[in-house]
């Protein structure tokens, strides 16, 4: 798969968004051909490089707002997607007592004897 295709297939990337990223990357090589000797180009490319991370900002924003307002109420659904979001597949029982238990003294400044 592509980088083109990974992009296109990321939620909130809109095709203005698609093609300001592909000027942006076009302006890059530019800069890159001329050594970064251009002042007029690099302010340009700086320009339109702080325009493209401000919309994907804005846009990943949406996204994750529109996300969880589908989940209304529902804790179920808010952790779900949280998960789903951090790609956490780590739940708090799997980890075994004696660790817990060290975990919770180091944090609570009562050492205990794990044993």
């Amino acid at each position: 798969m592509s980088r083109t295709q990974r992009l296109a297939q990321k939620p909130g990337i809109t095709s203005d968004l698609y093609k300001l990223i592909k000027t942006k990357n076009m302006l890059y090589r530019a800069l890159i051909r001329c050594k970064f000797g251009n002042e007029q180009e690099y302010k340009r490319y700086k320009k339109i490089r702080n325009k493209v991370n401000h919309q994907l900002e804005i846009s990943k924003r949406k996204y994750y707002q529109s996300q969880f307002l589908g989940c209304g109420n529902d804790s179920a659904k808010v952790w779900k997607l949280i998960n789903t979001l951090t790609k956490s597949q780590v739940k708090i029982h799997s980890y075994p007592n004696k660790l817990l238990n060290t975990i919770n003294s180091q944090h609570t400044g009562n050492p205990e004897k794990n044993g």
